[in-house]
């Protein structure tokens, strides 16, 4: 299985009109995987800031994720790959190469010497409501297996469960907290983030710590 170039969207690009060159594109296929692998966890380590690991092939579910780009860039390679040991024609191969490193560089260039950052983020539901509005907050992209502080309005509030704890992909789902009847008509933040004392205290320092907030208007 390949996650970057696809057989027939290989075979469509370069009008094969049959499977007669299955198995060699397959080849070709696997090599271009390994290259942009290899260039990947080159720029990126094996980690990202929150301590998480970097998981490649990059496929739709991971962090970062694969995007149209980098495929057409894969098939391009393929392609390049194919015409250089057919006809040793090297300039589409050249050209496909150059294109993996600009993507690259442009996608991922200040992760030089750093880990890969990424941002977290946080859902709210709903958005507004009278006091006493139960409200939901889910979040992805935190330290995994952290605690998460939330408040509400500058506020702590008490939240269901009472400790928000990330699984170990750094995420929270159905975290729940009750509007105080205290707070007046107006927008507060909702913020969530993973910068627990007691947590920060265990952890590498290398670690990065960071989070984020939604608006909630009470009605």
């Amino acid at each position: 299985m390949s996650y970057y170039a696809e057989y027939d969207t290989v075979k469509t690009k370069m009008r094969v009109p049959d499977d007669s060159l299955k198995d060699e594109l397959m080849i070709y296929i696997q090599e271009v995987e390994e290259l942009i692998n290899n260039r990947l966890r080159a720029k990126l380590g094996s980690r990202d800031v929150k301590g998480r690991e970097i998981t490649l092939p990059l496929t739709t579910s991971t962090v970062p994720a694969i995007d149209e780009e980098l495929k057409a860039i894969a098939h391009d390679l393929v392609e390049g790959k194919f015409r250089l040991k057919t006809s040793e024609k090297d300039m589409l191969w050249n050209t496909a190469t150059e294109g993996l490193n600009d993507y690259i560089e442009k996608r991922f260039g200040w992760a030089l010497d750093s880990p890969f950052r990424v941002t977290p983020t946080i859902t709210v539901s709903p958005l507004s409501g009278s006091t006493g509005t139960t409200v939901t907050v889910g979040g992805s992209n935190f330290i995994p297996t952290s605690t998460i502080r939330l408040t509400f309005g500058g506020l702590e509030p008490t939240t269901s469960p009472t400790a928000i704890v990330t699984d170990s992909s750094g995420s929270f789902t159905s975290a729940t907290f009750t509007v105080p009847t205290s707070f007046s008509t107006g927008v507060y933040q909702v913020k969530c983030d993973d910068n627990d004392i007691q947590d920060r205290n265990q952890r590498d320092p290398n670690v990065e710590y960071s989070g984020d907030l939604q608006r909630f208007r009470v009605t």
